[in-house]
C-alpha cells in the first residue's frame, strides 16, 4: 500500500511541478510500472488519467494541439482505454489526500475544453476532437440547475460555435475507424457521447444543428448545386447515418440480449427522432418528410442501405427477437426507400419495392422538390430582365402503390409537367434582399 501511495504521489507531484516538460510527462506515462501495475485500482488509473488531462489543459500553449502535445494527449487517451473501462459516467470529483489534487471542479478544465471546441483549428486532428467531445460528458459535472445565470447564458452562446465544430469534426472523420480494432486508431467515442452532444447540458443542441444543416441545404439549392459528401452539411448527415450502423455492430458484443435489444432500440429512435429532425426548411411539412426528401438524393442511399442492413442483422441474429424493433426498422426503411434483402422482409416493404411510393408520399416529395426548384429559380432572377420567364420541369415518372392491385397502374397525366412562372411569385419578390430565408420559403411552399 505504501508503494502504491508513493507511486501516485510521485506522478501527481511531477505533473504539478511547473518545470515538468511535456517530453518528461510523456516519458513517465510510458513507464511499464504505470501502464501494467497490478496493485493499481481502477480509481488510481482514473486519477492518473485525470492528472495528465489537467497537465495538458493547464500547460498547453494557446496554439494548436500538435506535435508533442498531440502525442501526449493521444497517449493519455489510450492509457484510459487500456487500464479502465468504467469511465462512462460523470466524474464529479477525484481527490488525492496526499497531493491535494482535485480535477473535475477546476474551472480551467471547463474553460480549456470550451475554447478547444469553439474552433476546429485549435485541435486539427478530428479523432482527438471526438475525444474532447467525450471529455465534455465525462469531466464537466455542472448541470443547468447548478449554473449561475451568467454561466448559463455564456454556455448557450458557446453552443452555437461548438455545434459548427461538431459538424466539421464528424464530416472529416472516417467512421470505419470507430470499429473495434486492435490497431493504433482506437477511438473511445461511442453512441452515448453522440447522443449526449445532441442533448448537451439538457439544451436541445439539435436545434442548433437543425439551423446550421438546414441553412446549408438552402444555400446548395440557391446555388443550383448538387449535394455531395465533400460539403460539411452532407458529410455530417452521411457520417452520422454510418455511425449508427457502426455503433450497431459494436453493440453486437453486448452479451445480454435484453441490453443489446435496448441499445438497438435507442439507435433506431436516434435515427428517426434526432437525425430525422435535422432538416427543417418550412413548417408546412414535418422534419421527417423533409429529411426523407433530402436523403432520397445521392450520395446518401449507400449509407442508409448499409445502416438499415446492420440494424436488421442485429435484430435477427440474436437469440431474442423483438418484433416491435424489427417493425420500427422496417418503417424507417420504407420511409427512406431502402429495400433490404432479408428472409423476413415485410409484405408492406415488398409492396413498396414493386409498386413505388404511395400517392401521399409522392405528393410530399413533389411539394418539397418544387420548393427546391423555386429556390434555384430565385437565385437567378436578379440577373434577369423584368420579363417573366417560364421554366419547364421535366416530367417525373413515379408509380403509385395502393392497397388495391387494380389501381397500381399510373396515368402519366397524374404527374404532369410543372410550370413555374415569375408572375406566380409576386407576393415574395426575390429581388428584395431584406427578405429572410424563412419568409422566402413560406411564400413559395
Amino acid at each position: 500500500m505504501e508503494c502504491h501511495n508513493s507511486l501516485i504521489d510521485d506522478i501527481l507531484l511531477e505533473l504539478l511541478d511547473p518545470n515538468t516538460t511535456p517530453e518528461k510527462a510523456l516519458e513517465t506515462l510510458s513507464y511499464p510500472c504505470i501502464s501494467h501495475e497490478a496493485y493499481l485500482r481502477d480509481d488510481d488509473h482514473v486519477l492518473i488519467f485525470l492528472a495528465y488531462m489537467r497537465f495538458i489543459m493547464t500547460r498547453l500553449p494557446a496554439a494548436c494541439v500538435e506535435g508533442i502535445w498531440e502525442e501526449l494527449l493521444k497517449k493519455t487517451l489510450m492509457y484510459s482505454l487500456g487500464n479502465f473501462s468504467h469511465l462512462t459516467e460523470e466524474i464529479t470529483c477525484v481527490r488525492s489526500t496526499h497531493a491535494g489534487f482535485v480535477l473535475a471542479d477546476d474551472p480551467l478544465v471547463s474553460t480549456w475544453l470550451q475554447k478547444a471546441l469553439v474552433t476546429h483549428n485549435k485541435c486539427p486532428n478530428p479523432y482527438i476532437r471526438l475525444e474532447l467531445f467525450r471529455l465534455i460528458r465525462i469531466l464537466l459535472s455542472k448541470k443547468k440547475e447548478n449554473m449561475s445565470i451568467d454561466e448559463w447564458e455564456c454556455l448557450c452562446i458557446t453552443l452555437n460555435c461548438v455545434c459548427e465544430t461538431f459538424i466539421h469534426t464528424i464530416s472529416k472523420i472516417q467512421p470505419h475507424h470507430l470499429y473495434p480494432s486492435d490497431g493504433d486508431d482506437k477511438v473511445l467515442f461511442d453512441f452515448t457521447d453522440l447522443r449526449f452532444i445532441f442533448n448537451i447540458y439538457e439544451v436541445q443542441m439539435d436545434e442548433y444543428l437543425q439551423k446550421v444543416i438546414s441553412n446549408g441545404i438552402i444555400e446548395y439549392w440557391k446555388k443550383d448545386t448538387e449535394l455531395d459528401v465533400d460539403s460539411d452539411e452532407a458529410g455530417f448527415i452521411a457520417h452520422c447515418i454510418q455511425l449508427i450502423g457502426i455503433f450497431t455492430v459494436r453493440a453486437n458484443s453486448i452479451p445480454d440480449p435484453v441490453t443489446h435489444m435496448t441499445m438497438i432500440c435507442y439507435l433506431c429512435n436516434f435515427f428517426k427522432y434526432n437525425l430525422g429532425k435535422l432538416i427543417f426548411i418550412n413548417g408546412m411539412k414535418t422534419p421527417w418528410d423533409q429529411f426523407q426528401y433530402v436523403l432520397s438524393q445521392l450520395p446518401f442511399k449507400p449509407y442508409i442501405t448499409a445502416t438499415i442492413n446492420d440494424l436488421r442483422s442485429a435484430v435477427c441474429n440474436k437469440c431474442i427477437y423483438s418484433g416491435s424493433i424489427a417493425t420500427r426498422i422496417d418503417s424507417i426503411a420504407q420511409d427512406l426507400g431502402v429495400y433490404t434483402k432479408t428472409y423476413d422482409l415485410p409484405r408492406l416493404l415488398f409492396s413498396r419495392q414493386v409498386h413505388g411510393p404511395t400517392s401521399v408520399q409522392r405528393h410530399a416529395l413533389l411539394t418539397i422538390h418544387l420548393s427546391s426548384l423555386k429556390l434555384r429559380l430565385s437565385s437567378k432572377t436578379d440577373s434577369k430582365d423584368d420579363d417573366a420567364e417560364v421554366v419547364v420541369v421535366e416530367e417525373m415518372d413515379v408509380e403509385v402503390s395502393d392497397t388495391d392491385d387494380s389501381d397500381n397502374d399510373v396515368n402519366d397525366n397524374d404527374v404532369s409537367d410543372v410550370y413555374v412562372s415569375d408572375t406566380d411569385v409576386s407576393d415574395a419578390e426575390v429581388g428584395d434582399e431584406e427578405a429572410s430565408d424563412a419568409e422566402f420559403l413560406d411564400a413559395y411552399w
